[in-house]
């Protein structure tokens, strides 16, 4: 598939021609090809949602425990 982006794609945006000349729609899309930036954005967002999914897990654990342990107190007490 490479081969095939390759033949189809100007020499320019695979970087194998740098000139002043150079259009700018392929140099830009050359330097965002190139870039990694974009990758740890991702892999934040990622950390992000595990711990959010392991915070709504441990809250909806408890809130059910101290709901069962608030009844049971709230029934042993004299009214």
């Amino acid at each position: 598939m490479v081969y095939l982006l390759k033949r189809s794609l100007p020499d320019c945006f695979w970087g194998y021609r740098e000139s002043e000349g150079e259009e700018p729609v392929a140099r830009i899309l050359r330097q965002l090809w190139s870039d990694q930036s974009g990758q740890d954005i991702a892999e934040y967002a990622v950390m992000l949602a595990v711990i959010l999914v392991i915070v709504v897990g441990t809250i909806k654990l408890i809130g059910s425990n101290a709901n069962n342990v608030f009844s049971q107190v709230a029934s042993s007490l004299p009214q």
